[in-house]
């Protein structure tokens, strides 16, 4: 499952993308540290291929 990580850094958006559960709350523990603010984890959606 991936993971779609948004935060609010000195009023600029930013965006990271998890592979799994431990990264995601690693990413998240980064920020919080950076001083991030909002923080929000979503789901990533499956890309569909078309096949």
């Amino acid at each position: 499952m991936k993971y779609k990580i948004t935060a609010d850094y000195n009023g600029a958006r930013i965006e990271r993308i998890a592979t799994d559960n431990s990264q995601a709350f690693t990413i998240i523990n980064d920020l919080i540290q950076e001083g991030c603010t909002d923080i929000c984890m979503r789901e990533r959606e499956p890309v569909n291929s078309g096949k």
